[in-house]
């Protein structure tokens, strides 16, 4: 898709690049999480209300037709949940130094706590507060308990059996039932404050792109909500009618029109850039 010329709307001085918006096979995306059933389900139910997707997933150019995604892997299992097979993306380059790899934690229940420490699964091992680490290795995970103590879980080595670990460890908390609170901190007071109930902060080891390029060429994925991919310039509330991607028209003429969509809004003034952290209370 051609871009239309940079704006500078709301940016300061000097241009802004546009992000690269395109529709592509939602089959030709490869994901390297796991996606929250949760989520999804709420997804598909508001997908359905709307009629239309908000927010463009995040995705990188592989060789060939091929995507990987980065971010929105529960919007994209909701549309093929829905039966929908293409999707509006947001294309990034992987290697792009702007494009950074950064990770959630995840605030869990008191009885998923002691469960993880009573009863870890087989293969990963906790580690008292203090304990000297025999392998060498960076911890699976990190629990912060309540009281300040940290437990660091060891697992195996190899990336696809350390991709299988943390995922074994996700579903003691990551159940139905169970909401996944991601936080971007590992303040236990500001915890606290919002999760009064809670029983520890799994802080996950850092993860490198190369990592995840790997993971979903090998078909493994890493739990849902553990990267966090901060994206220079990301398209938010662009709204495209499901309507548009249900179509059955070639692929080449929805971006075709998916052009036109991206230029009417430029032209029409709709189209601001805000440099600063932005808060959104109803994603």
């Amino acid at each position: 898709m051609p871009p239309p010329p940079p704006s500078t709307a709301g940016a300061g001085p000097g241009p802004i690049a546009v992000p690269r918006l395109e529709v592509v096979e939602i089959h030709h995306i490869r994901f390297h999480e796991e996606v929250d059933l949760a989520r999804v389900a709420a997804l598909v139910e508001r997908l359905g209300a709307d009629r239309a997707l908000r927010h463009p997933p995040i995705v990188a150019r592989l060789p060939g037709t091929e995507r990987l995604l980065l971010d929105g892997a529960n919007r994209i299992e909701a549309l093929i949940r829905m039966g929908i097979r293409h999707a509006l993306v947001q294309t990034e380059t992987l290697d792009d130094p702007a494009l950074r790899l950064s990770r959630w934690n995840h605030v869990i229940r008191r009885r998923d706590a002691k469960a993880l420490v009573s009863a870890p699964p087989p293969g990963i091992r906790p580690l008292a507060d203090g304990a000297a680490d025999p392998t060498g290795r960076p911890p699976l995970c990190t629990l912060l308990l309540p009281d300040g103590r940290e437990i660091r879980f060891l697992g195996p080595e190899g990336l696809l059996p350390r991709a299988a670990a943390l995922r074994e460890i996700a579903t003691r908390h990551t159940h139905p039932r169970a909401r996944l609170d991601r936080i971007a901190h590992r303040d236990l007071e500001q915890v606290r404050l919002s999760h009064p109930e809670f029983g520890g902060v799994l802080v996950y080891s850092d993860v490198s792109k190369d990592q995840v390029l790997r993971v979903a060429a090998a078909s493994g994925r890493l739990p849902s909500g553990v990267t966090r991919f901060l994206v220079p310039h990301r398209v938010l509330g662009f709204n495209l009618p499901l309507a548009f991607l249900q179509m059955d028209l070639p692929l080449r003429e929805k971006r075709r029109r998916l052009a036109g969509l991206v230029a009417e809004r430029f032209d029409s003034g709709r189209v601001r850039y805000y440099a600063e952290p932005v808060f959104v209370f109803d994603d």
